[in-house]
């Protein structure tokens, strides 16, 4: 995992260099998520409906493409959410 972050350009060393939220904001109809980001880094957003097995796991998590390529320190990403869509989880992960 070392050289996976060192090859991102992430410090192992230094947690505040590694990417991390920093807003969510949700209106009547959508959600904005804004983490902090590496230029020339690829993220992929992925959601879930929130929803739990017996054993603690969620059930199955969505991407949301696009994938997002870093362009400054700042990146964002923004869905819809449908009518009646009353819980989801969200993660940010750093593609390869």
């Amino acid at each position: 995992m070392k050289d996976f972050n060192c090859e991102l350009g992430f410090d192992p060393t230094n947690p505040q260099s590694h990417p991390g939220m920093l807003y969510l904001s949700r209106d009547a109809d959508a959600v904005t998520l804004t983490w902090s980001s590496a230029p020339g880094v690829q993220y992929l957003v992925q959601w879930s409906p929130g929803y739990r097995t017996p054993t603690g796991v969620y059930t199955r998590w969505n991407s949301a493409y696009p994938s997002i390529f870093a362009t400054n320190a700042l990146s964002s990403f923004t869905q819809l959410i449908p009518p009646g869509d009353t819980q989801r989880l969200y993660r940010v992960l750093i593609l390869p």
